[in-house]
C-alpha cells in the first residue's frame, strides 16, 4: 500500500475512535472525564486534527449542525440550574386566605361564625317592604336577619327572603384560587 493511503486509513480509524468516544460521552456520563481527556490529547496531534477538519468540512451543512471539534462542542455546552426562590412549594397546602389583605378582614358577626347546617329558620316576618327572618343557633338564641345579611362560615349572604324560605348564596375560593358560587335554601319548619 501507498504510504499516504496508510496514513489516511490510520487517521480515519483514529477519527472514528474519537467520534465513537464522543458518542459514548453524549449518551452516558460514565466515561465523560476519561473520554474528554483522550479526545483532547488526540486533537492536539496535527495529523488527526487535519483529518478531522477535512472530514467535517467536506460533509454538507445539512448533515451536521456544527463543524466544531468535539472539545469545542463540549466547552460550549450550557448548564441549566433551577432556582425555586419565589415559587410556590407544590407539597405545601394552598391557603386561599393568604392572598387577602389584613385590612379586608372584618370582625365576624355571631352568625358568620356558625355553619349554616347548624342553624334553623324559625320565623319569617313579611309585613312591610323589607321582610325579615328569625334564625336560631344550636343553643336556641335567635337572630333577626334581612336581605343582604352575612351568614355562615363560607361567606354566605342572604339574597332573598320568601314566605316559606330564605335563599343564601355562598362564595368560596378553592385551592386553585377560583371562586365558586353555591346557592342554598333554608326552609321554614312547620
Amino acid at each position: 500500500m501507498n504510504k499516504n493511503v496508510k496514513i489516511f486509513l490510520i487517521g480515519l480509524l483514529i477519527v472514528i475512535l474519537i467520534l465513537g468516544l464522543y458518542a459514548i460521552n453524549l449518551f452516558s456520563g460514565v466515561t465523560k472525564n476519561v473520554g474528554n481527556k483522550f479526545v483532547e490529547e488526540i486533537v492536539k496531534n496535527d495529523l488527526v486534527g487535519k483529518e478531522l477538519k477535512k472530514i467535517t468540512t467536506n460533509v454538507p451543512n445539512s448533515k451536521i449542525k456544527n463543524s466544531q471539534t468535539p472539545t469545542k462542542a463540549i466547552e460550549n455546552t450550557k448548564v441549566y440550574t433551577y432556582s425555586s426562590s419565589g415559587k410556590r412549594d407544590p407539597f405545601v397546602r394552598y391557603d386561599a386566605n393568604a392572598n387577602i389583605k389584613q385590612d379586608e378582614i372584618k370582625p365576624d358577626s355571631p352568625l358568620e361564625q356558625i355553619d349554616i347546617s347548624k342553624l334553623k329558620l324559625t320565623a319569617i316576618i313579611s309585613s312591610g317592604e323589607n321582610p325579615k327572618a328569625v334564625i336560631e343557633d344550636i343553643n336556641g338564641k335567635g337572630f333577626f336577619v334581612e336581605k343582604g345579611a352575612k351568614i355562615g362560615i363560607n361567606n354566605g349572604v342572604i339574597t332573598d327572603i320568601l314566605q316559606d324560605k330564605i335563599i343564601i348564596t355562598e362564595t368560596q375560593t378553592d385551592f386553585t384560587g377560583q371562586k365558586k358560587i353555591r346557592t342554598l335554601e333554608m326552609t321554614l319548619r312547620k
